[in-house]
């Protein structure tokens, strides 16, 4: 017997120790904490701020367009040059004199004077000089473009921190129901330990113990239940949040306990303000300029360029591995090192069909571009102001609540009282005790669907 009991205390001890192993691991995570990482951490703000950042990128290499480039050539090229008759008498007078060559057809030599496979190579810098402001408004459509990065990374801010809520307050509201539930369970514990009295003392028949045994399995059962929803939920919080810590040592942190101010904190006269305000619409109004820019762009692209540039090279004459003699003559009139230096002028004659296209193409997305600015504003104005409608009218509800439970809770203790005393049966005391469980649920998600609409409605007013 002493050897049981001290397995007992070990036991005990043992299991002591790792609740407070546990304790000591356990993560709070408080809507703040909440907030901190899934700002910093979660992917879809990664991807938008990577997003700005290559934003950024686009319009410094923008800025630098006008910056002269450095390119090195190479041309194989077939030439015919016009026949010129001084050449020519050049040409034959050097070919009969003592000193010139004497090939076998001097005509051979002068159809190579005037036609050829040259080679050309070397190096070439330019400039833009001068477009009609395409420059400008490239510029300006990139910067237009950044704003709108800038803004739409603002909203995906929102809609992670709106996700982050929904998953959140879904703990805390499972949270609440497990705690209702558990009270439900230790009165159906308390009322089957009466009905088992009774029952001893021959009050009570066995089908209304056996009814009470039932109603306390379905009370363990919907705690079961509950306490799923609360694990599911956790976890998907945790998923959400990308961190790797096990559902058993993440505690979510109440806040319901925040009192909310009596009077509404979203007046409906201010919402017109807060949708022009809002980073969504910003964006679509910055996304309307960038494309107004681009048709713009796309105009100025037809007209001319001016372009500055210079070149250092050679150009030589592919030579036949069957000519017998070199030819000092074509070497002199052809080869030669490549050195120039002028301006470009670059006139579209014909403007296709394509760049036209592109004009217009550019104009539809400036009108769908209008057109999702005004569906965005008026889903916005419906949002916010049934959210605001709902907000408002929830608190009055929770009030209600408040005193029903009241009541329901003294209606159900006095049930109990009169159940114990034999003045009402089973069925009555189980009315009040499932009308209790009810009312207790329902202010609970109130309260915490209320919380939730509160900290979205502070998204969209911040």
């Amino acid at each position: 017997m002493a050897k049981t009991r001290v397995s007992i205390v070990l036991i005990f001890g043992l299991i002591l120790f790792w609740k407070g192993l546990l304790a000591q691991d356990t993560t709070v995570f408080t809507l703040a904490k909440c907030k901190e990482i899934a700002l910093s951490n979660h992917y879809e703000i990664r991807d938008a701020r990577i997003v700005v950042q290559l934003s950024e990128e686009k319009l410094k290499a923008a800025e630098k367009y006008w910056i002269p480039s450095v390119e090195a050539y190479f041309n194989n090229y077939f030439n015919a040059y016009p026949r010129n008759r001084e050449m020519d008498i050049l040409y034959e007078y050097l070919y009969k004199s003592e000193l010139a060559p004497t090939p076998d057809n001097p005509s051979q030599n002068f159809r190579k004077l005037y036609t050829d496979f040259s080679n050309e190579m070397g190096l070439e810098t330019s400039m833009l000089l001068y477009n009609f402001g395409a420059q400008a408004l490239r510029e300006q459509q990139r910067s237009f473009e950044l704003l709108t990065a800038q803004f739409e990374q603002q909203e995906v801010k929102n809609k992670v921190l709106m996700k982050l809520y929904e998953h959140y307050f879904e703990v805390l509201l499972n949270q609440q129901m497990l705690a209702i539930a558990q009270e439900n369970v230790d009165n159906l514990a308390q009322l089957l330990q009466q009905s088992t009295r009774k029952f001893e003392v021959g009050v009570i028949t066995k089908f209304e113990l056996a009814q009470a045994k039932q109603e306390y399995n379905q009370g363990l059962y919907e705690l079961a239940a509950k306490k799923l929803n609360l694990d599911k939920t956790v976890f998907l919080l945790l998923n959400f949040l990308q961190v790797d810590v096990p559902i058993t040592q993440a505690l979510v942190k109440d806040v319901l306990a925040e009192a909310s101010p009596a009077a509404a904190i979203f007046p409906t006269d201010q919402v017109e303000e807060t949708i022009q305000q809002y980073a969504a619409v910003q964006a679509e109004k910055s996304r309307l300029i960038s494309v107004q820019e681009d048709t713009k762009l796309f105009k100025a692209n037809l007209k001319p360029k001016l372009y500055g540039y210079y070149a250092l090279g050679t150009n030589f004459i592919h030579r036949n591995n069957s000519d017998a003699v070199r030819d000092p003559i074509l070497e002199q009139w052809k080869n030669n090192v490549i050195n120039r230096v002028g301006i470009r002028l670059a006139i579209p004659i014909v403007n296709r069909y394509a760049d036209r296209s592109m004009v217009q193409q550019s104009r539809y997305n400036e009108e769908r571009q209008l057109n999702a600015i005004a569906h965005l504003e008026n889903e916005l104005k419906g949002k916010i102001h049934a959210e605001i409608m709902a907000y408002n009218q929830t608190r009055g509800m929770i009030n209600i609540a408040e005193e029903r439970i009241e009541i329901s809770k003294e209606v159900f203790e006095m049930s109990m009282k009169a159940y114990e005393s034999g003045v009402v049966n089973m069925y009555d005391l189980n009315k009040s005790r499932v009308d209790l469980f009810n009312n207790e649920m329902n202010l609970a998600k109130l309260k915490v669907e209320n919380e939730l609409r509160k900290e979205m409605l502070r998204i969209y007013f911040k």
